[in-house]
């Protein structure tokens, strides 16, 4: 998905229009938010929430499809941080559709914009169960852990090399095998 800073959206009065177009609004382009140019209901917006239990600020990805019968169709949402774990991420995104639902049977027509407001409101207040279970949030620590971790790599061996018809028969296999293991 290219973001595009000099991006002209052609804005209809349909709701899904007005939405992008409020959203084009409280959103930098090519940072914040980001439009597909080739799916222009396609939108995702990238945000740093604070709540208390992290320290460097959460950043959480949030993607939504509008689709032609928007809002009588609730938006398709996936969200994403590199900092939530996954079972703490598909709980927000359960209730989340869950509220949505009820947003949209209440009358209420910007849909993403709520979408938006309600996980700012799960994860940065104080407390969030998303965040306060145990292992909910990778630390900054554990991600740097990961990245220095030494690989260690398995190679499996066959000894059908061994048979009298291989390369390495005779009376110096011994010696064939432990130099071709010691060249890789």
């Amino acid at each position: 998905m290219a973001a595009l800073v000099d991006y002209d959206y052609e804005a209809t009065d349909e709701p899904r229009d007005v939405e992008i177009t409020l959203l084009l609004a409280m959103y930098s382009l090519g940072t914040e938010l980001m439009i597909n140019p080739a799916e222009p209901h396609t939108v995702t917006v990238t945000i740093i929430l604070d709540p208390v239990e992290v320290e460097e600020g959460l950043p959480i990805t949030i993607t939504s499809t509008l689709a032609p019968e928007y809002p009588a169709v609730l938006p398709s949402i996936s969200l994403h941080s590199p900092l939530l774990k996954k079972t703490p991420l598909s709980t927000l995104t359960v209730n989340l559709k869950r509220h949505l639902e009820e947003e949209r049977e209440a009358g209420n027509e910007n849909l993403v914009l709520e979408c938006l407001q309600y996980v700012r409101d799960e994860l940065e207040v104080a407390g969030s169960p998303y965040l306060t279970t145990a292992a909910a949030v990778s630390t900054v620590v554990d991600s740097v852990a990961v990245l220095n971790r030494t690989t260690f790599t398995r190679e499996w061996c066959s000894f059908v090399s061994l048979y009298r018809e291989s390369y390495a028969a005779g009376p110096n296999r011994y010696e064939v095998l432990m130099s071709l293991a010691t060249e890789r």
